[in-house]
């Protein structure tokens, strides 16, 4: 039992770290930031298939502690959210909305459009099958033309939110 409340009181004082993609997307600067935002907003299949340089990779994976082999889909689905998430602020008017629809769908909802996210960032290839949650998320975002550009950025927050919440 004292175990267990030593613990408990080392959760509550420790500090959390952060997410090992706030770390890398902080740690990139702001140059690089923009630059990937630009691409995003440009191009955005294009930021999928975007490489790294060996030299930045190695210098964020060290100061982030994380595998050098994640270091590149964590920034791309970074940019991906925040791009996003930029737009939905900018254009739709609705600041919050897609956190707020990503938080309100059901678990197993989350969990399908984690797996179509890992697969369309690593080889730009989502499998159709796992998109039963999209209906739900767009509803909750508030998306109501389908055919229209907010859908792009539905389909890049869910993109980039999927695949940090299984890398992370």
């Amino acid at each position: 039992m004292a175990l267990v409340s030593v613990l408990i009181a080392l959760a509550i004082t420790t500090p959390a770290l952060p997410a090992p993609s706030d770390c890398l997307w902080n740690a990139a600067g702001e140059r690089q930031r923009q630059a990937w935002l630009s691409q995003y907003n440009t191009d955005p299949a294009g930021l999928l298939k975007t490489t790294l340089a060996a030299d930045l990779t190695a210098s964020l994976a060290a100061a982030c502690k994380v595998p050098g082999d994640k270091v590149r889909n964590l920034l791309v689905a970074r940019t991906m959210e925040n791009g996003a998430e930029a737009f939905w602020d900018r254009d739709m008017q609705n600041s919050g909305a897609l956190g707020r629809s990503w938080e309100g769908l059901s678990e197993a909802h989350r969990v399908q459009l984690r797996r179509w996210a890992a697969t369309a960032i690593v080889d730009g290839n989502g499998e159709e099958s796992e998109l039963d949650g999209l209906p739900a998320f767009a509803k909750g975002a508030g998306l109501t033309d389908p055919n229209g550009p907010g859908m792009r950025h539905l389909m890049g927050y869910m993109l980039g939110r999927g695949y940090r919440e299984l890398a992370s």
